[in-house]
This record gives C-alpha cells, sequence and structure tokens, in this order.
C-alpha cells in the first residue's frame, strides 16, 4: 500500500493499524457509555410550588472549587454509589428500645447501583418542593442551608399509600417524595433502605465513622452533634452555630457524602423488627416504628456511629429528624 510520501506498508501494518483505530474507538464508547449517566444527578427546584415539571441534568463531577450555595438551596445533587458489599459491625451504642446488631459482624449485599443525596435536604429546598417551613430551627438569616427537621416519614412520603414499604413503593402524590417524584419525571426516587444508607456512610471501609476511622474524636470532623452544636437546650432561634449547622460545613466521607453523621437522624425506608432486618408486618400503619440513622446534633459521638440505628412512629417529626434522598439506578439490573 502506497503512502502519501510514496513509501509502502505491507498488508499486515496496515491491519495493525486498523485494530489499533478499532480498539481505541471502542474504548472511546466505552468511556462515553460509562458516563451517559453521569456519576452526579441534578434536580433544580428553584421553580418552587408553581412549575409543573423540574429540571433533571447530569454531572461527570463535581464543580471545581467544592459544591457551591446554589445545591444547598435550589439544586437538590445525588451522588452514584455503585453495587457492592459492606460489613455491618455490632452497635458501639445501642438505644434501650431497639435491638441491633443480632451477630457482632456480617456482609450485607448491595445489589444495584443507587444515588443518594450529596446533602440532606435542606429548609430552603424543602420549602421550593411543597412551599412549607416546617423546621425548628428557623432563624431567617441562616435557615435556607440548614437541614429541614421536625418532619416525620409520613410529611416525606406520605400517610395513606407512603405507608405501605415494603409491600409497596408507592408514595402519596401530595408528600414531599410524591411531588418530586412528577416534577422531575424520577419515579425511583425516595429515602434510602437501611442498607443504601449505612453503605454510603461507610464509603466503602468498615470504621464506624465516615473518615475511616474507628475514634469518637471522629465526629469533630464529621458534623454537628453534643460537643460541637451548644448542647440540648440549644434556642430555637440561635444561628447555625448552635444547634444544626448550615449542610456541607464539615468534612465529607471517602465517597464525597456530606453529614451523615450528626445533624439530624434521617428517615430509612424500613420498619423495625428485632434483628436488623427490613421488617415483614402486614398492614402497615401510621404508628409503625421506622429506621433513623445518623444520629443528630444532641447526639453523644457514639450514638452518631454508622452502626447505631434508632426508631420513631412515622407518623411523629421532632427537631432531630431530618431527610437524605436516594434513587434506585433504573439503567442497571
Amino acid at each position: 500500500m502506497l503512502q502519501k510520501d510514496g513509501r509502502f506498508l505491507d498488508v499486515e501494518t496496515v491491519h495493525l493499524k486498523a485494530r489499533s483505530n478499532l480498539v481505541i474507538f471502542l474504548m472511546i464508547l466505552l468511556l462515553f457509555a460509562l458516563n451517559v449517566n453521569g456519576d452526579y444527578i441534578i434536580i433544580d427546584v428553584s421553580g418552587g410550588t408553581d412549575v409543573k415539571s423540574y429540571p433533571v441534568s447530569r454531572l461527570d463531577a463535581p464543580p471545581l472549587g467544592g459544591w457551591p450555595a446554589e445545591y444547598k438551596t435550589d439544586k437538590i445533587v445525588l451522588a452514584r454509589i455503585q453495587a457492592g458489599t459492606f460489613v455491618r459491625r455490632k452497635a458501639i451504642a445501642e438505644y434501650p428500645f431497639i435491638s441491633t446488631n443480632a451477630n457482632d459482624s456480617y456482609s450485607i449485599v448491595v445489589s444495584r447501583p443507587y444515588y443518594i443525596g450529596v446533602f440532606p435536604v435542606t429548609q430552603r429546598q424543602w420549602e421550593h418542593v411543597l412551599g412549607t417551613r416546617p423546621s425548628s430551627f428557623r432563624n431567617d438569616t441562616d435557615y435556607a442551608m440548614r437541614p429541614v427537621e421536625s418532619v416525620s416519614y409520613t410529611m416525606v412520603r406520605g400517610d395513606t399509600k407512603g405507608t405501605g414499604y415494603p409491600h409497596s413503593v408507592d408514595v402519596d402524590d401530595n408528600s414531599f417524595i410524591g411531588v418530586l417524584r412528577k416534577k422531575a419525571g424520577l419515579t425511583s426516587l425516595d429515602i434510602p433502605t437501611e442498607d443504601q444508607w449505612e453503605c454510603a456512610c461507610h464509603a466503602g471501609k468498615t470504621a464506624q465513622y465516615g473518615n475511616g476511622d474507628d475514634s469518637p474524636v471522629s465526629m469533630l470532623d464529621l458534623g454537628r452533634y453534643a460537643e460541637n452544636s451548644g448542647g440540648g437546650s440549644v434556642s430555637k432561634v440561635s444561628s447555625a452555630a448552635l444547634g444544626t449547622s448550615e449542610v456541607g460545613k464539615y468534612t465529607p466521607n471517602g465517597w464525597g457524602i456530606y453529614d451523615m453523621q450528626g445533624g439530624v437522624w434521617e428517615w430509612c425506608l424500613d420498619a423495625v423488627d428485632p434483628i436488623h432486618a427490613p421488617a415483614r408486618r402486614s398492614p402497615l400503619s401510621l404508628d409503625v416504628d421506622r429506621v433513623l440513622r445518623g444520629g443528630y446534633w444532641g447526639s453523644s459521638s457514639p450514638f452518631c456511629a454508622a452502626s447505631v440505628r434508632s426508631a420513631r412512629s412515622g407518623s411523629v417529626g421532632w427537631d432531630c429528624s431530618g431527610v437524605r434522598l436516594a434513587l434506585t439506578d433504573s439503567s442497571e439490573k
């Protein structure tokens, strides 16, 4: 075969070059396929209650310099978590009204990829979606980027269809999740299961704290808790220097997820049972205890550990119950 410069290439060399170009092309296609869904899903809720739809976009990486304020107020960001296995350890602290792990440790398989909120839902995001401000920490100067609290499981998912999990994943249309599902067109949007929550909290490690350490001192870096919140008697009109803090102010875990420990207890989908597994009660009702994870602004450090769980009636919200979103990755079965 004659080249432009007059030199000849043998057929084998031509074939090698063709195969090399094909490999490069296939690699580009593969990289595109891996990134087509994006590592982050963004829901723009800035239109508030009046708009019919919320735009959804995707990013492959956080913005340079980190997540700016708009992702804590006008947009909700969820990060992709790969399917995998994590070790559930014996809790280092126990609430008297709820049993924890039956064994010292055992493996949990999360069989499908999913997305989870990079931050807990904030007060401004909740206000955009439902038009209400239910939180107790409502200082007008800095409420917007503090986590929403005083919300019940039924406020998040609804008090009729929304109480049906695990038998049904349906939610009430007028609930927080119901409105988001409809306007964003994300039918699998929800709150995380216990397994999803704990997998994201561990961030690929086995330690009790998201920085990969078992020391309770870790909480000083990871979130708002008893030692840095002002304690349980904080005024609800205080600034974010006391009580709950602005989300994203503390160090994220190894997967870039913020405020999973301390801040607010986060509702999980599961009803409680005595051996740390999803309940199989039928029928479910408003008063079934639902699991909360992560500790809160008044918890001591051991009660913020990854393995610790709490539970409350799904119909009750209080000044330390909040919510983080999750979304099943429907592109992979």
